[in-house]
């Protein structure tokens, strides 16, 4: 069976992501290795630097304010923005259409900015947690350079329960997926009545929400079957892997 490109797509993002935010992983480790020897804890006076290099790297990769993010033509001025752009496109092309929303709105500059600024506010208090807890320089600066690389797990006493990127990929996945929804219902449009759109539950769906009221609803096509004008939004909620996929009318 063929991966699904969109999973490809989006397995890729999460490698540039990471990439995005390697710089800061390495050089928070080392600014913490400097900080005292090896076995000793982590010393407060360690706090107000990393915070300075927290906040300059972060900023290089998502901007201080969405002001700092685009230029007034909408095209992107930070990595992650850039991204962003990208992943749009390739989400919406995955259909044969171009990026349906132009990412140079002030609501997504914005969105960039936060997710810059939760990866600001969890590093910081995983920086304040090891100087609480006296934890020892070199186990500090692994456990928080690692806290910069993504995982799946939710881990105790992580802020946030997961890895510090984690607001800047969901921000991407779910734009990706928003466009590639979007282009699938304008190319539903474009099909002259050919094609419908059908509301398709994620693989790890596992409980009942507006997403499986949209699977199950039949307007007259079959569960979850929807003309293109009529489709629900997608995604239906922040990390929502559901998706919409065309379908042909005449095997319906």
């Amino acid at each position: 069976m063929a991966a699904d490109p969109l999973t490809l797509l989006l397995a890729r993002v999460e490698t540039l992501t990471a990439r995005l935010f390697r710089r800061l992983s390495t050089a928070l480790g080392a600014a913490i290795t400097d900080a005292a020897p090896a076995n000793a804890p982590l010393p407060a006076g360690a706090a107000p630097a990393l915070s300075r290099l927290i906040d300059r790297e972060v900023s290089r990769v998502a901007g201080r304010d969405p002001g700092a993010v685009l230029d007034r033509e909408g095209r992107p001025l930070v990595p992650l923005a850039a991204l962003l752009q990208a992943a749009q496109t390739a989400g919406a092309g995955l259909v044969g259409a171009g990026a349906p929303v132009p990412p140079g709105t002030p609501a997504l500059a914005q969105r960039v900015t936060a997710a810059g600024d939760e990866t600001r506010r969890q590093v910081r208090a995983r920086v304040a947690w090891h100087v609480a807890n006296g934890t020892p320089v070199q186990a500090a600066a692994t456990e928080i350079a690692g806290l910069l690389r993504p995982t799946t797990r939710t881990e105790a006493g992580r802020p946030g329960g997961t890895d510090a990127t984690y607001a800047a990929r969901r921000l991407i996945a779910n734009e990706t997926r928003a466009a590639h929804a979007t282009a699938t219902v304008t190319a539903a449009r474009a099909s002259g009545g050919r094609y419908l759109v059908r509301w398709t539950l994620a693989e790890s769906h596992d409980h009942d929400d507006e997403c499986t009221a949209h699977a199950a609803r039949n307007v007259g096509y079959g569960p979850g079957v929807y003309r293109p004008n009529d489709a629900p939004d997608c995604p239906e909620h922040p990390n929502c892997r559901c998706r919409l996929v065309l379908v042909s009318s005449d095997r319906l």
